[in-house]
């Protein structure tokens, strides 16, 4: 016999969502105040600040031009501000679980206990770590509301007998459907799992009236995705590889090999999208973390475990469906049933993933997880329901939940450092480069965070240069980039070739022959604005630098020119005047010639102890000091330079060959330094 359905009160819904909030808060948003600028965002940024939201429209006119409304919309709202999409994210991905809690009560009204586990685990699983990223996946997370609310409206609507209410419902089903496609189009997997709850909503009737009745009900939502599906393939003109359906299902036709292969990845991808994403993510990311960084995440987590706690215990007071054992005796189908689904679920949503030759992998591709994850959380009920004790039941969810809160605190205390390091980068490259000729190419290197696009270097950099609104179509990029890879270092050293690069109706314009080489090698390293003529290099410097460090041209840097100062909206206020200050302005000192500018500079911050901690920033100083006949402080720096015998070779070298032309001003001078040097 089956269990009877069980009434969910008011009360017991507001518990729930305010457990949810409290925990997905937790998990989500500890570290929103201090995260910033990511990967994409900043030719979104770029965009809307020197052009306005109307260049968002030819930006996605390309492959999901949609997504122009929405980031329009989100920017009008939110502007420059990190923390207002952060907060948008946290609120978007509790409707995406609010959404599934009433779809899920819905279905499955016997077993409250573990459906409220489902969705806590839903809500803070951990294989999607992109929350952080709020900006540019704003998008994403609001696609993903939409379809987990169209979904619930659909099952809504299965249970529903008025005519009114069942417009109402199917027309915001449609919407929602609609909605969600066209702001991503792979996420139209997720339809596997409205499909397969509307057959576990089924209930005891008729096959054939559960069959009228579920063509009626999936009719909305099934227009919808057809709908799309034509116009994507056959009147939408798709000019991204990634996002072309018809592309996908020719690569398969084409190739029965990409069959088997589609066949492995479905499963290595279902096996990290359920179960590995509770682990690999941690490992990769929690356990790089400083002993702060552990320390507060792990306060966190506990603190999340007591909320749920807390929250389960006062459920638990209001009705024992929360606190007994809920043994698979009464229903034994349930479990093998809800394993099943969530199975079937998670393969159908990774198709379209599949498809596109894209594949889970954390940390970086976590993202196509989301659309699995319904599916994942169903999964974990049915493996929740074959534990018969609640104890272990509930041992178990803790340790996830746990698990997942500390992932997500990792993983924004990792954007942070991101941020934070690009951030100074930027800054201190205003303090060392009061404006850069346009049309000199950039290529640079993040000590943090890789540098995958163009744009994450051109975009940080026109922001401070070059902010001018702009209506030129396509819009001309004053400050070109290029990413240091082997293909650039091989377009330098084959004599400077020119390429012309249209993205996203931006246009790049990179000349290889005159490009500024800029490098923070680590961390701890200040910005390096390398002069050809004499560059100077650190020991933790890439290859890639190192091959053409000699071509980068200084003389792009105008040292006279009006000094361009980060926008606070975007970089935030002026960091504080430590070392790296000190180091910029003296190296700009001597590139004017000014060495006993440069000299003061070095006895200021001597003063006030500050140093750097990697030894080739001492070169501007020792250089003056020498010009300047200063052999005490020369004494005094030498030895800790002369501790490295790259450093040493390389000053031995740079000086005693002296390119840069100024022994003949001050010969004394740069025959001390060849002499401490070269010893």
């Amino acid at each position: 016999m089956p269990i009877p359905p069980k009434t969910t009160t008011r009360r017991e819904i507001l518990l729930i969502t305010a457990v949810l909030a409290l925990v997905s808060a937790l998990a989500y948003l500890p570290l929103a105040h201090r995260l910033g600028y990511y990967y994409d965002d900043w030719y979104l940024v770029y965009s809307g600040f020197t052009q306005g939201t109307h260049k968002f429209f030819e930006i996605f006119a390309i492959d999901r031009p949609a997504r122009a409304w929405l980031v329009s919309a989100a920017y009008s709202l939110f502007g420059t501000s990190p923390l207002l999409y952060s907060l948008s994210a946290w609120a978007l991905r509790l409707a995406a679980s609010l959404s599934l809690l009433w779809t899920l009560r819905i279905v499955f009204p016997a077993h409250k206990q573990l459906t409220f586990f489902a969705v806590v685990l839903f809500t803070i699983y951990p294989g999607f770590l992109d929350m952080p990223n709020a900006i540019d996946y704003q998008s994403h997370i609001a696609a993903f509301a939409c379809a987990m609310l169209s979904i619930a409206l659909t099952v809504k609507l299965f249970h529903t007998s008025g005519t009114v209410k069942r417009i109402i419902l199917a027309a915001l089903s449609l919407l929602l459907t609609l909605a969600y496609l066209y702001l991503m189009e792979y996420y139209i997997g997720i339809e596997g799992f409205r499909l397969l709850v509307l057959y576990l909503a089924r209930k005891e009737r008729p096959f054939s009236h559960l069959l009228r009745t579920a063509v009626r009900t999936y009719l909305p939502a099934g227009l919808a995705a057809g709908w799309f599906l034509v116009w994507r393939m056959f009147l939408f003109d798709n000019q991204r590889a990634a996002t072309d359906i018809s592309g996908m299902f020719s690569s398969i036709a084409g190739s029965p090999l990409r069959l088997i292969w589609l066949v492995v990845h479905s499963v290595q991808d279902f096996l990290n999208t359920t179960l590995l994403a509770w682990g690999v993510p941690l490992y990769q990311i929690g356990f790089r973390l400083r002993l702060r960084d552990t320390l507060s995440g792990a306060g966190v987590a506990l603190l999340a475990l007591g909320v749920l706690a807390g929250g389960l215990y006062l459920l638990s007071r209001r009705s024992s469906d929360y606190a007994d054992d809920e043994t698979p005796a009464p229903e034994p189908e349930w479990g093998r049933t809800a394993l099943l689904i969530g199975v079937l679920s998670v393969l159908i949503s990774l198709l379209p993933v599949e498809l596109g030759d894209r594949h889970v992998v954390f940390p970086t591709f976590g993202r196509f997880t989301i659309t699995g994850t319904p599916g994942a959380a169903l999964f974990l009920a049915g493996i929740l329901f074959y534990l018969r004790r609640f104890k272990a039941r509930l041992l178990l969810v803790m340790l996830l939940a746990g698990t997942a809160v500390f992932t997500h605190y990792a993983n924004a205390a990792n954007f942070v450092l991101e941020w934070e390091s690009v951030r100074s980068f930027w800054w201190q490259a205003s303090w060392r480069a009061p404006q850069i000729e346009p049309g000199t190419l950039l290529l640079a290197d993040y000590p943090n965070s890789g540098i995958f696009e163009d744009y994450f270097i051109w975009g940080p950099a026109n922001l401070i240069y070059y902010p001018e609104q702009k209506s030129d179509t396509p819009t001309p990029i004053t400050l070109p980039a290029a990413v240091l890879d082997r293909g650039a270092v091989n377009a330098v050293l084959q004599g400077g070739a020119v390429q012309e690069v249209e993205r996203r109706s931006l246009l790049v314009q990179r000349d290889f022959s005159n490009f500024l080489l800029l490098s923070m090698p680590t961390g701890s390293s200040c910005l390096h604005t390398v002069n050809g003529t004499q560059p100077e290099l650190s020991e933790q410097e890439t290859y890639e630098a190192v091959l053409i460090a000699g071509r980068s041209n200084l003389k792009t840097v105008l040292t006279d020119a009006e000094p361009h100062q980060p926008p606070a909206a975007i970089f935030g206020a002026e960091p504080a005047h430590t070392w790296c200050y000190f180091y910029q302005k003296a190296d700009l000192a001597r590139q004017q010639g000014h060495w006993e500018e440069v000299a003061r500079l070095g006895d200021e911050a001597m003063a006030l102890k500050e140093h750097p901690v990697d030894y080739v920033e001492w070169f501007p100083f020792v250089q003056a000091y020498a010009y300047l006949g200063r052999e005490d402080k020369l004494a005094q720096i030498m030895p800790i330079i002369n501790e490295s015998a790259y450093l040493a070779q390389q000053g031995c070298r740079l000086f005693s060959e002296d390119a840069a032309g100024n022994g003949a001003l001050y010969p004394d001078g740069q025959q001390m330094l060849v002499d401490a040097f070269c010893r």
